[in-house]
């Protein structure tokens, strides 16, 4: 899998897994990015706060067992003439894509930019990892995060970047009690420092992790 370069975390999959399971068959189009949100604004965990601040009682999830590193290419190519032919024929307009020839003066000011944009031509390469399993904790209703957990529920199949080309595709998920739950569950994002193994960082608390506007101040352990 892509590693990520902040943590993923347990509340996070299962917000995305209800989000996923509630908008089936909805009309995304209709739906403003705050409905869509609202959609996991309960999830099956328990809270924890100090003061104003508060997180879901669920870990980042942690490599148990790690296998080689190594680097993938990822290549994409713009094909040019079957982009042009749907242009000539009228099957693609570009007009909103390209500059106006004669406003801007510029010759084949309509021609197709391949070096930036949506039809940018990709060579690059990336890290992977094998890991063979990742565990997490967490206090909260065990029926439901395993059901929106399972692989067999098609809600969640894969973590971390480029799943659709297979990396970090989920072999199987096991759900169990566990004794040191209570404490682990803490291995995670903080708002606050729970002791001197946190470190200070500028990340979310809550999902969803990807929003801007959820960073701020918060603590990291170590370990992760």
């Amino acid at each position: 899998m892509m590693v990520s370069a902040y943590p993923i975390h347990l509340d996070a999959l299962v917000a995305f897994a209800m989000t996923k399971s509630a908008i089936a068959g909805m009309n995304m189009e209709a739906l403003p990015d705050s409905c869509i949100r609202a959609l996991a604004a309960e999830l099956p965990f328990e809270r924890q706060g100090q003061g104003e601040e508060w997180v879901w009682k669920a870990s980042a999830l942690i490599p148990e067992v790690e296998g080689e590193q190594s680097v993938r290419m990822w290549t994409r190519k713009t094909n040019t003439s079957d982009f042009a032919a749907k242009v000539a024929s009228g099957v693609m307009d570009i007009s909103a894509r390209t500059k106006n020839a004669l406003a801007s003066g510029v010759m084949y000011a309509g021609a197709i930019d391949t070096s930036r944009g949506l039809l940018k031509n990709q060579f690059e390469f990336y890290p992977v990892k094998e890991i063979f399993q990742l565990t997490a904790w967490c206090i909260g209703d065990i029926d439901l995060i395993d059901y929106l957990l399972a692989p067999e529920s098609g809600l969640i199949t894969h973590l971390g970047k480029r799943g659709r080309i297979g990396h970090g595709r989920i072999r199987s998920v096991e759900v169990e009690e566990h004794p040191l739950a209570e404490e682990r569950w803490k291995i995670r994002v903080l708002p606050w420092a729970e002791s001197e193994a946190y470190v200070p960082i500028h990340a979310a608390c809550r999902a969803p992790y990807w929003a801007i506007e959820n960073r701020q101040a918060a603590f990291v352990p170590i370990v992760l």
